[in-house]
């Protein structure tokens, strides 16, 4: 059997690895392989992620987004997600909110997902609370669709 990676020798793997190397054991826990990583949508809704909130701050300077943070592997597993919930997290968060009073709507909270991904019940409920508190709730599944929204939202007050 393998022996598993100290924490230095896992600090010290080089970042970029190649989908064909199998997956290493740390422990108990089994790291993804790129390829995997890939293919479990997790890659591409946080590069979208990213380029939303690039986009934005550059159209928009003065007004203020912020990225939740909450789809992170924490360090810990489900003890680490159980202190980042008492310390404030919000579970079912959506990945962005957009803090900008546009007609009856004091803040635009967006999901970003994938073409195929689907909300999971925290989102949904985090989605029907904010919504009943007055906010604005949108999905965009593409930056296309996060920009048309964005700026109807900003301009004209309609999510």
């Amino acid at each position: 059997m393998k022996k598993p990676l100290s924490s230095h020798e896992y600090k010290t793997l080089p970042k970029k690895l190649t989908g064909n190397l199998r997956a290493e054991r740390i422990g108990t826990k089994r790291l993804m392989t790129v390829k995997e990583f890939k293919a479990s949508g997790f890659a591409k809704e946080s590069m979208l992620q990213e380029q939303c909130i690039n986009w934005f701050r550059y159209k928009f300077p003065g007004i203020l987004i912020r990225g939740s943070m909450n789809g992170a592997k924490l360090a810990g597993g489900a003890r680490a997600w159980a202190k980042a919930l008492r310390a404030g997290a919000i579970n079912g968060e959506a990945d962005l909110t957009i803090f900008y009073r546009a007609g009856e709507f004091h803040t635009l909270f967006v999901e970003l997902k994938t073409q195929k991904g689907r909300q999971r019940f925290s989102q949904v409920q985090f989605e029907k609370d904010v919504v009943d508190k007055g906010h604005a709730y949108i999905i965009a599944r593409s930056l296309d669709e996060f920009k048309a929204v964005v700026k109807s939202y900003i301009q004209k007050g309609i999510a």
